[in-house]
């Protein structure tokens, strides 16, 4: 143990002749006095009397290694703790970083994950509070705390024996009851305490009982594809120290499942404790007394200590961390961990996404899923709607997909129109609650008025005073009673937190915006025309939904023109009105497409260009439509205009093709125009290419849509009328086929597949194959046996057609690997004899990568599996050794990476030295140059050579970012040494290399979108180690973005610059707010910017 002074034990615990205590307030014991012997001493008793642990011991004796360990304390549920006692006059951040380094750059006995620095010194310093703050993130596999002289008075003030002890019967009287006489002294009966306990427990579950509505059972389903769990049975399932992380989007009833969690785990004999996340300001014992403050005069530690006395377990349920600041959510998720380990608690949570939480607190991670069928009719019935009314309810209901939309929708189901959507939900339900107002139509003002603000800024929130203020005058002007502000504030949809008032719901203020939007607004056009404003556009299917006029809801599509819009409205999901127009108007842009196709031909230039004569100039609007149709298309509601326009583009086809080619010729030019790489001379694409275009990419997603897919009737009578010479036709069947779920629509597939193949179209039978893999599962038995069939009896040239119908062929089960484990065996053991052979390379590439390729991968697998891992780790270096990147070059060296073998330096050399810069797939090639980098850092003392291909300011930049990689990625580094080497990189970065600076960012960030954690790409670790100099880098990538430059060719400015939005979204501060206002109103960057801006505005203390 380091140490300072000397003295025993017996002196330290005489009571001084001058007054035990200070005379400041809170009053401090005089740790400072103990000896080093008696300190360890305590901490000892504390670790058992404090941490509640079960055994605590100190490790190891004067003279020998202690790793940074004075004192080790064993626990019944969890890991091991550490402690380190330290006799100092006063406590520097120097010593707390030395502290800490002992034992987490040391040998970490115990392998504990929770190290507590003691010391008898004040540690109250603003340099030492920001040391632990950079010292927990740095260490977040390691809980670090920090008792000093006021943390170990706080502790020792309800435990006299303990001051008794060490610092004498005197100082016990004083400092543990200064205002109780003798009798009174004694600390609180275990009566008492289970009073206290009980007490609480009945509060608190009055308090969650009254107006709980009852819990429908929702799935929540486990993040690692384990069996789920109802919401119902949460806290059945529940164990001590099985903590949880439950996440959905708004209105999937997490916070409803918490207060059943935390009601029923009371009931059952646990102490919960309920902590709203948005609370949180920085010390989560604060919060927590906060939160249990309604039901009990005890603080939460003081609960936790009942708890313990009557054996119940501790459960510390934190609801939306989400709605903590942004800057605050790492520091609470440690603090929570720190806590959860000292009071032996069961953490609950809930949140938008997962978080990266600390080892200590990591456990099952469940999601929240869309109710299904039954659990959509359960919750209507839950909430009020009879069993005669159940199933048109459930007809009305299908636009609203989550707990909450279905909750409402269930009690206001009377008052909607058939084919409601949330836009009438939420007007109704704002309806209803506005009437109990004084003057409803100001009060609704008052809102719109709120809601606009939070728009025009960008922000989620109002200062109370602003908000107080603008509502009164917008009264003033109203002549309106200024009580309505009071409830304004009291309106349901509105809350008052620290002084902010904001919305309950994001999807309230995006309502009541377009709402005032609407109202101050003369004409649709108008109208429109706010909402194309980027930042906006999100408000338009709120607008388009509550328009009742039809002539009017036409206008404001047409002068939108959104294909997003379209869409929703084609689905149904913003109301009957909406709907109807949005169907005509696609039938009309569908007639006008096929009179036009009727009166035009198109020549083909070339196998990669047509020419549409004459040309029409579809508008912008006609343009989306015609996307949106191909994205409902599977509804088949205008199935007959659709193949009337595939039928004219063929016949436009043949009339362009003057010269004579073969029948099978000019159908392989019209499949090719519509599922291939032919594009138009002049820019104007045919409406029947955009719209098989959109219907190839729409995922036919359950529930989106509210009207029913085509079904098998009416499909079969557009099948049975293919003519040979069908081509648009048959291609738009196969696509509205694709991955049905209808066993008898399946059915048509071997009939529709027959005559695709028939054409002898590339593309057309490329899409027959597609079809007949994507219904794998949904085929009944005759089918599968037709299918297979025809499957069996065809043969193609195309080596792309070719490939398609060997996967069809192994979908089927009618293709085994032609190779053999034994052979491939044979292979391995004489490449690994010799590895040095020319080929050596090439043939262990092919064998690693053949595990990849479906059709031919088992007996790869069974043959690399069976390898010892020297053997195994052998061949994946070997091929990966040279060449370039491949599609997967990069899985095998993440596997070298794990593996920490020095025998992959050689390739891992190769890798951080090497970057095909014109690769197509340049994203393989910049993961296998930074997996490279990673490499090297396990192995070598400094960076090795990197890109030395590569010259001018674009390669150094690369470089620079690939020492700080490596410096980022070496072992056993202290964080001084870390900084201390990428400084002089960065002053590179943000002065000399500025404007290179900014390209790479964009590249990792391709690369970080596929990494299981982006906190540990390499992206992650730059932005989270270096927060402050990647701003500057984005800052002057807005600022100045004419200056870039690239290491690639053909860079895509305003993809990067939207990668610099999205980053400053996770790294910007306060000075990022004026560059970015420049792209608000962007037409493309719009969108984006304002996203930036509301994040950043709503994680700040003032915008």
């Amino acid at each position: 143990m380091s140490s300072a002074g000397q003295g025993g034990g017996e002196q330290a615990r005489e009571l001084p002749g001058q007054p035990p205590l200070t005379v400041t307030a809170p009053l401090l014991l005089r740790t400072h006095e103990l000896s080093w012997e008696a300190l360890e001493h305590l901490v000892v008793a504390l670790a058992v009397q404090a941490d509640h642990a079960l055994e605590s011991r100190p490790f190891g004796r004067g003279g020998q290694a202690q790793d940074g360990v004075d004192v080790v304390a064993f626990f019944t549920s969890q890991p091991p703790a550490v402690y380190q006692a330290k006799r100092y006059e006063k406590f520097t951040a120097a010593h707390l970083r030395k502290a800490v380094a002992a034992y987490a750059d040391g040998g970490r006995p115990f392998d504990a994950h929770r190290l507590v620095i003691v010391t008898t010194a004040d540690v109250r310093d603003t340099k030492v509070d920001l040391e632990l703050t950079r010292l927990r993130e740095q260490h977040q596999d390691l809980v670090v705390d920090l008792w000093g002289r006021q943390q170990l008075s706080d502790m020792l003030f309800v435990l006299p024996d303990l001051v008794r002890r060490f610092f004498g019967e005197d100082t016990m009287r004083v400092f543990c009851r200064p205002m109780l006489d003798r009798e009174m002294q004694a600390d609180i009966s275990d009566a008492s305490k289970g009073q206290a306990l009980e007490d609480y427990l009945a509060h608190l579950g009055s308090y969650l009982s009254e107006g709980l509505h009852g819990l429908v059972g929702l799935t929540l389903e486990e993040q690692d594809g384990a069996e789920g769990v109802l919401s119902t049975e949460l806290a059945a399932w529940l164990r001590p120290g099985r903590h949880v992380q439950v996440v959905g989007s708004s209105g999937t009833g997490k916070s409803h499942t918490l207060a059943h969690a935390a009601l029923g785990l009371a009931q059952v004999g646990w102490l919960p404790i309920l902590l709203r996340a948005g609370v949180y300001e920085g010390r989560v014992e604060d919060s927590l007394d906060e939160s249990v403050a309604p039901f009990t005069s005890q603080s939460a530690d003081c609960l936790v200590r009942a708890a313990r006395l009557e054996g119940l377990p501790v459960v510390l349920l934190v609801d939306a961390i989400n709605e903590c600041p942004s800057r605050f959510q790492d520091r609470l998720m440690l603090q929570l961990s720190s806590w959860c380990r000292r009071a032996e608690a069961t953490l609950v949570s809930t949140s938008h996404e997962f978080l990266n939480v600390p080892a200590v607190i990591g456990g099952a991670q469940l999601r929240t899923v869309d109710p299904t069928s039954q659990q959509r009719a359960a919750l209507l019935r839950c909430y009020g709607v009879g069993p005669q009314q159940e199933e048109v309810v459930e007809e009305e209901c299908k636009a609203f997909g989550t707990a909450f939309e279905l909750s409402m929708a269930a009690q206001l189901t009377r008052r909607l129109p058939t084919g409601a959507g949330r836009a009438a939900l939420l007007d109704a339900y704002l309806g209803e609650q506005l009437q109990r107002a004084s003057q409803p139509t100001a009060l609704r003002q008052v809102l719109h008025r709120w809601a606009m603000l939070m728009d025009e800024r960008l922000a989620g929130w109002l200062p109370l005073a602003e908000a107080q203020r603008s509502a009164a005058q917008v009264l003033v002007a109203l002549g309106g009673s200024v009580g309505v502000v009071d409830e304004a504030l009291r309106s349901p949809v509105v809350q008052v937190r620290h002084r902010r008032v904001e919305f309950r719901h994001e999807w309230y203020a995006q309502l009541l915006a377009a709402e005032a939007l609407m109202w101050s607004r003369e004409s649709a056009m108008e109208l429109a025309g706010e909402l194309r404003r980027p930042h906006r556009r999100e408000l338009a299917v709120w607008a388009v939904a509550l328009l009742s006029d039809p002539d009017e809801v036409r206008r404001l599509l047409q002068g939108l023109p959104d294909t997003d819009v379209l869409i929703e409205a084609l689905c149904g999901r913003l109301g009957p009105v909406a709907d109807g127009v949005a169907l005509a108007e696609a039938q009309r842009c569908l007639e006008e497409a096929v009179e036009a196709m009727a009166a035009s031909r198109v020549a083909c230039t070339s196998d990669f260009r047509y020419a549409i004569e004459p040309i029409r100039c579809w508008s912008e609007y006609e343009q989306a439509m015609f996307t949106a149709l191909g994205t409902t298309a599977r509804d088949g509601r205008l199935l007959g205009p659709l193949a009337r326009l595939m039928r004219e583009n063929d016949q436009a086809f043949r009339r362009g093709t003057g010269w004579g080619p073969t029948p099978s010729r000019v159908a392989g030019l019209i499949a090719a125009a519509l599922n291939g790489p032919i594009a138009s001379t002049g820019g104007t694409r045919l409406p029947a290419a955009v719209i098989t275009h959109a219907l190839r990419l729409a995922w036919p997603r359950r529930g989106h849509n509210r009207h029913q897919p085509a079904g098998a009737a009416d499909l079969q009578r557009w099948a049975a009328s293919l003519e040979a010479d069908d081509i648009g036709l048959a291609m738009l069947l196969c696509l509205l086929l694709r991955w049905t779920d209808d066993s008898e629509v399946a059915a048509l597939a071997p009939a529709l597949f027959s005559h695709a193949w028939a054409t002898k179209a590339s593309q057309l039978r490329f899409a027959g194959l597609d079809l007949l893999t994507s219904i794998r599962t949904t085929v009944d038995e005759v089918t599968e046996t037709r299918v297979i069939e025809l499957l069996n009896d065809v043969h193609t040239d195309s080596v792309w057609v070719s490939t398609m119908l060997v996967d069809a062929l192994h979908v089927y089960g009618q293709l085994t690997s032609p190779y053999a484990v034994d052979d491939i065996t044979a292979e391995i053991s004489s490449l690994l004899a010799s590895p040095k052979q020319p080929d050596a390379h090439s043939r262990a590439q092919r064998i690693v990568e053949s595990q990849f390729e479906e059709v031919i991968s088992a007996p790869f697998i069974e043959a690399i599996d069976a390898l010892e891992p020297a053997a195994r780790r052998a061949l994946l270096i070997l091929a990966v050794r040279e060449g370039d990147a491949s599609l997967f070059t990069d899985a095998v060296l993440k596997e070298l990476v794990r593996a920490k073998d020095p025998a992959a330096l050689p390739a891992f050399r190769y890798w951080a030295s090497h970057m095909n810069v014109p690769d197509p797939f340049r994203q393989n090639a910049i993961s296998c140059h930074l997996l490279g980098i990673e490499g090297c850092a396990a192995h070598l003392e400094i960076p090795p050579p990197m890109l030395g291909s590569h010259e001018g300011a674009d390669a150094e930049a690369w470089r620079c970012y690939g020492q700080i990689l490596f410096w980022l990625h070496r072992p056993n580094l202290n964080s001084d040494d870390r900084y201390a080497r990428c400084i002089p990189l960065w002053e590179q970065l943000t002065i000399s290399l500025l404007d290179a600076a900014v390209d790479p960012l964009q590249q990792f960030q391709s690369v970080a979108m596929f990494a299981q954690n982006i906190r540990t790409s390499a992206l992650g670790l730059i932005v989270d180690s270096f927060p402050g100099h990647i701003r500057t880098v984005l800052h002057h990538g807005l600022s100045a973005p004419e200056h870039l430059t690239s290491l690639f060719p053909h860079p895509q400015p305003d993809d990067r610059t939207a990668t610099v939005l999205r980053l400053l979204a996770r790294v910007g501060d306060h000075s990022s707010l004026q560059l970015l206002a420049l792209y608000r109103d962007h037409p493309d960057l719009g969108g984006t910017a304002a996203d930036t801006i509301r994040r950043l505005n709503n994680r700040t203390a003032e915008s």
